[in-house]
């Protein structure tokens, strides 16, 4: 889907709670588990955060959502991203080669495209596509669990 969109503004913090508020107008209602990506205001020159979040809660045009990283800076009237999809992982070749962050983010690409300190909304793709995939089953590799049918 990835159509993303701003169309709710954040309306109170609390911790790494935000609840937000959709627009009027919005095209479509925010859903339960939707990742949302909150902009806090930046300095012009500075690189926009894009700090992930997923909604926890829906009540009518307002939404709550736990923000993974820290949320200090975000305040009220900030805009928020929706984009339509739901908390997921990518599977694929590569993903047992990696360690990875709890958003799915390879440690060393991390650390190569930032350094050593990460700023908040970092993120880099979870797998190579380049990387050729080879799946070869063995006899007897999948077992059946349960009855025969």
């Amino acid at each position: 889907m990835n159509d993303s969109f701003n169309s709710a503004r954040v309306v109170a913090v609390q911790d790494d709670l935000v609840t937000i508020a959709m627009a009027t107008t919005a095209p479509r209602p925010i859903l339960k588990n939707e990742v949302l990506y909150i902009l806090p205001k930046h300095r012009e020159g500075e690189r926009q955060e894009r700090l992930k979040a997923e909604v926890l809660r829906v009540h009518g045009s307002t939404a709550d959502a736990q923000v993974f990283e820290s949320t200090r800076g975000v305040g009220i009237g900030d805009p928020v991203e929706q984009t339509g999809e739901l908390l997921s992982v990518k599977l694929g070749p590569g993903l047992l080669t990696q360690v990875y962050d709890g958003l799915q983010n390879p440690l060393a690409g991390l650390a190569a495209g930032y350094g050593t300190f990460l700023p908040r909304g970092a993120t880099v793709p979870p797998s190579t596509p380049r990387r050729p995939g080879r799946f070869s089953p063995r006899p007897g590799w999948a077992k059946p669990c349960g009855p025969a049918m």
